[in-house]
C-alpha cells in the first residue's frame, strides 16, 4: 500500500498566506520567543508568544509538557509540513542567535513553497543534519535552499 505524503500547505496558497501573516504579525510584536511555546499575552494582537511552530499554529492551549511534543504533528495535520521538517525547522531556530532566530522563523515559513514535496528536507533531517559540526549561517541557508527548492509535483490529471 502507498503511503500518501503530505504535501506543503495542503496546496492551498490561502493557507500559506494566513501562516505567513501570522509570523510576520509575531514578528512586528516580538513576540517570537526561543526556548518556549505559548505564553499569553494579552496586550498583543497574537495574544500569545510562541516558538518558530507556535507561531505557525493559532492559539493552543498547552497543559502538559507532554503536549508539546504534538505540536510538530499538528503542523503536519493543518499545513502538510512533515513532522521531520518541523523538527528541523525548530532545531535549527532554538540553536540560533535571538535575532537570526526570528528571521529564521519569517524566512522558513516564507521559504516553503504551496504544494511542495519536502523529501529532501526531511531526509537532510534524518541524515547530514544530526551528524554535521554545528555552523549556523551554513546550516541556516542549507535548510533555506531546501525548503525553496522542494519540487512541487504536477496535479494528477
Amino acid at each position: 500500500m502507498n503511503e500518501i505524503k503530505p504535501l506543503a500547505w495542503l496546496g492551498d496558497p490561502g493557507l500559506k498566506e494566513e501562516v505567513v501573516l501570522r509570523m510576520k504579525e509575531h514578528r512586528a510584536e516580538d513576540s517570537i520567543i526561543q526556548g518556549g511555546y505559548q505564553d499569553y499575552a494579552p496586550e498583543m494582537a497574537s495574544q500569545y508568544k510562541g516558538c518558530l511552530l507556535g507561531c505557525t499554529l493559532p492559539r493552543m492551549k498547552v497543559n502538559h509538557a507532554d503536549e508539546i511534543v504534538a505540536w510538530h504533528h499538528e503542523v503536519e495535520r493543518l499545513y502538510g509540513i512533515p513532522v521531520p521538517v518541523a523538527c528541523l525547522l525548530e532545531d535549527v531556530f532554538e540553536n540560533l542567535d535571538f535575532e537570526d532566530a526570528a528571521e529564521f522563523a519569517v524566512e522558513s515559513i516564507e521559504a516553503i513553497p504551496v504544494g511542495a514535496d519536502l523529501a529532501a528536507a526531511t531526509a537532510y533531517w534524518f541524515s547530514d543534519y544530526q551528524t554535521a559540526p554545528w555552523n549556523d549561517k551554513k546550516i541556516r541557508a542549507k535548510v533555506l535552499d531546501l525548503l525553496r527548492s522542494a519540487p512541487v509535483p504536477e496535479p494528477a490529471p
